[in-house]
C-alpha cells in the first residue's frame, strides 16, 4: 500500500548519535511499546549491538529522535496516566474516556509532522479499541497493524518474547527432543479467542491427550505448571507446540507462539488466521482445523505419528529462518523508512512461493 517516503527531521536529530555508524543515513528511532519502559525494547532483533540495524539506531524512550515508532499506543510501562480525578469522572460520565486517555498517551509527541512518526498496532483488533485507532491517524497516516481499520493493514510483523537475541537463535542448534508436546500460555479469558482456548485445552485434557502446559494465571483445573521466566527453556526441548492464537479471522494477524516455537525448532500445532499461509511452507506447520472435536484428533493423531516431527525437519529449518531474518519487526521498520513513493513490499515474498504481499 502507497505511503509517502519519510524524511529525516534535522532539528530533531539528537546531536550525541547523528556521526552513529558514519552518520549520513543514520536515523535514530525513538521506540515507544505499549505499556513497556524498557532501555533495550527491540534490540533482541537487531544485527548489531546497541539497537543498531541497518541505517537504524533504535533509542526506546527517545521523543527527540529523527523518527518516533510507537508499537500500539505509547501508554506508559505502568499504563496509568495522571489524568486529573474531576477531568476523569467527567469524562467517564460523557463516554470520551478513552479519547482523553488516548489525547494524553499521545502528548509527548505534539508538535511532531505526521511523516516522523510510525504506528504499528500488534493486538489482535478486538482488543484494540476505536477511539485508540482514531487517535493514531490523527498523528500521521503511517498507522500500520493487522486490523482493516487502520490506513495501511498489513500482516503482524515479527516480534519475540524470549530472552536470548537474534544472534543466538541463528547460531542454536537443534536440542534433543525429550517432550511430545508443550502447551505455553496464559489464563487470560478477556476476548472471545482467549475463552475459547482455555475451553480446547480442557477438551484436550477430558480427551486424555498428554503434554505440557505452562503460564500465568491458568486455571486450577488445567493442571498448568506455572509461568515461565523464559519460553525457550520449555520450547527447546520440546518436539511440538500448541499455538492457539488469540484471533483466527482474516490474513494478517500472527503473532511470536507461531515465531516462538519455529525459533526452538519446534513444530506447531496452528491455529489462527490465513497469515501463515503466506509466510511459510505448509509442511513447516500442522493446522488444526478448529477447536472442537477435529482439533482434538489432529493432536492425537500428530502425537501418534513417531515419524511426524523428522519428516517436518527440513521444513523446519527453512521455515525458522524467515523470523531470524527477512519478517523481523525492524526489517519491515528499516525497509518502511527508507522506501520511495511507491513504500516497502511486506511481507517478503516466501522463497519458492507465489504469497501475496501488500505495498506499505
Amino acid at each position: 500500500m502507497p505511503t509517502p517516503p519519510v524524511k529525516t527531521a534535522q532539528h530533531h536529530r539528537s546531536d550525541a548519535n547523528s556521526g552513529v555508524n558514519g552518520g549520513g543515513g543514520t536515523i535514530t528511532v525513538g521506540v515507544f511499546v505499549e505499556r513497556v519502559d524498557a532501555a533495550d525494547a527491540l534490540w533482541n532483533q537487531c544485527d548489531e549491538p546497541l539497537g543498531r540495524h541497518k541505517q537504524l539506531v533504535l533509542q526506546p524512550g527517545n521523543v527527540d529522535a529523527d523518527h518516533i515508532f510507537c508499537f500500539g499506543t505509547p501508554w506508559p510501562g505502568s499504563g496509568k496516566l495522571a489524568i486529573p480525578s474531576m477531568k476523569r469522572r467527567w469524562a467517564k460520565f460523557r463516554g470520551t474516556l478513552s479519547t482523553l486517555r488516548s489525547e494524553m498517551a499521545w502528548a509527548p509527541f505534539a508538535g511532531r509532522p505526521a511523516d516522523q512518526v510510525t504506528v504499528l498496532f500488534g493486538d489482535p483488533p478486538p482488543a484494540v479499541e476505536q477511539a485508540y485507532v482514531d487517535a493514531a491517524h490523527t498523528r500521521t497516516d503511517r498507522v500500520f497493524g493487522p486490523d482493516k481499520r487502520v490506513k495501511n493493514p498489513i500482516v503482524l510483523p515479527v516480534t519475540y518474547h524470549q530472552y536470548e537475541d537474534v544472534q543466538h537463535f541463528r547460531a542454536m542448534p537443534r536440542q534433543e527432543k525429550t517432550v511430545p508436546l508443550v502447551a505455553i500460555t496464559s489464563g487470560a479469558a478477556a476476548l472471545p479467542g482467549h475463552r475459547e482456548r482455555m475451553a480446547f485445552l480442557r477438551k484436550l485434557r477430558q480427551a486424555g491427550v498428554p503434554f505440557e502446559l505452562f503460564g500465568r494465571k491458568l486455571p486450577e483445573d488445567l493442571g498448568g505448571r506455572g509461568a515461565l521466566l523464559n519460553k525457550s527453556a520449555m520450547l527447546k526441548p520440546a518436539a511440538m507446540a500448541l499455538v492457539i492464537e488469540n484471533f483466527s479471522e482474516g490474513d494478517l494477524y500472527v503473532t511470536e507462539k507461531l515465531w516462538d516455537s519455529l525459533m526452538c525448532w519446534s513444530l506447531p500445532l496452528y491455529y489462527g488466521s490465513r497469515a501463515i499461509e503466506k509466510l511459510l511452507p505448509p509442511e513447516a506447520y500442522v493446522r488444526l482445523p478448529d477447536l472442537g472435536e477435529a482439533g482434538v484428533q489432529t493432536v492425537k493423531a500428530a502425537l501418534a505419528d513417531r515419524g511426524l516431527y523428522a519428516r517436518r525437519l527440513d521444513a523446519i529449518a527453512h521455515a525458522r529462518t524467515r523470523p531470524l531474518g527477512d519478517l523481523r519487526l525492524v526489517e519491515w521498520l528499516s525497509q518502511s523508512l527508507s522506501a520511495g513513493e511507491g513504500g516497502a513490499t511486506w511481507p517478503p515474498v516466501m522463497a519458492g512461493a507465489a504469497a501475496g504481499a501488500v505495498r506499505s
